[in-house]
């Protein structure tokens, strides 16, 4: 600006100089004055450009941190989810188990009933009879077992589930919290 006035100034002579001159003056004197004022707004604020940046950058790092604990988070409900397939999975198989128990009792039964009849002695009755029920109680203990180590597992399996589900939450609820106290931190030393 200075150089365009003082140009102005040669063009028009002697007393245009003079006024160019002062204009000059006054032109540098308003240019000081604005960067003073920038800078003294900038002081008061607090704020820098070193300053926002390192906010931007802490809170990219806290938004990170969220994310990276939603992405864990979420890799414990998908083991919570395998362990109630698990619940499940076991349970088919304890059905299928007393199904094959209460076959296995249907064809001894039906053995006994042969093995009797072709002995000649009367089926239903005394050792036939005693031999049929004897085959129906360990049938009815072995399910009744079976069943009982079936839901302990499948409660097991549940509890596990459910300490998946747990462990899931409280990983997002403290990513949650680290996010926004890196952010309020970062947000705190923009202005530091």
């Amino acid at each position: 600006m200075e150089l365009a006035l003082g140009a102005l100034g040669a063009l028009t002579g002697g007393g245009g100089a003079a006024a160019a001159g002062g204009a000059a003056a006054a032109g540098t004197a308003a240019a000081t004055a604005g960067t003073a004022a920038t800078a003294a707004t900038t002081a008061g604020s607090g704020l820098s450009v070193s300053g926002i940046l390192k906010g931007v950058v802490g809170i990219a790092s806290a938004l990170t941190a969220v994310q990276a604990a939603d992405i864990q988070a979420e890799q414990y409900d998908m083991k919570a989810d395998d362990s109630e397939s698990a619940a499940r999975d076991e349970e088919v198989k304890g059905m299928q188990r007393s199904t094959n128990i209460k076959r296995q009792l249907a064809k001894a039964l039906g053995e006994n009933a042969v093995k009797f009849a072709a002995s000649g002695q009367l089926v239903g009755e005394g050792v036939s009879e005693d031999n049929a029920l004897s085959l129906e109680e360990r049938a009815s203990s072995d399910i009744t077992v079976d069943r009982a180590d079936t839901d302990a597992r499948m409660a097991l399996h549940r509890a596990r589930a459910a300490g998946w589900r747990r462990v899931a939450s409280r990983t997002r609820s403290a990513g949650r919290s680290r996010g926004l106290i890196g952010a309020l931190g970062a947000a705190a030393g923009m202005f530091g």
